[in-house]
């Protein structure tokens, strides 16, 4: 029971430093917080997570895609979103809204497990 609690924690405390990094890396290149962050990363699991239940992909395809329509999702909304802000100087909270409520229409506001 450690063993399994001390996996959790690290894995937990490992996605969280991720999102502060990226949080980190974006205000110091940018100067802007970009809030949507963390909805992107919620959108890429869900990608993963359709990909694996509904089209029974492997783990390991379903994360690299997941991780490449993420990427396309965030240049996007680069492009279409920040640098329009940056150069107005707001920052983007109304995109938090959106994806938020993307999210939970898609895959529902339960927990979702992964079953490899």
């Amino acid at each position: 029971m450690f063993w399994q609690q001390l996996v959790n924690g690290l894995t937990v405390g490992s996605t969280y430093s991720l999102i502060a990094l990226g949080y980190t890396l974006i205000f110091g290149v940018l100067g802007i917080i970009n809030m949507a962050h963390g909805q992107i990363f919620i959108f890429g699991s869900l990608v993963g997570l359709v990909l694996m239940t509904s089209l029974n992909m492997p783990l390991g395809v379903a994360l690299i895609v997941a991780v490449v329509i993420s990427a396309i999702l965030g240049l996007v909304l680069e492009y279409t979103a920040l640098r329009p802000l940056r150069k107005k100087k707001c920052t983007p909270s109304g995109i938090l809204d959106q994806y938020d409520r993307i999210c939970h229409f898609d895959g529902g506001s339960y927990a979702q497990v992964f079953r490899c």
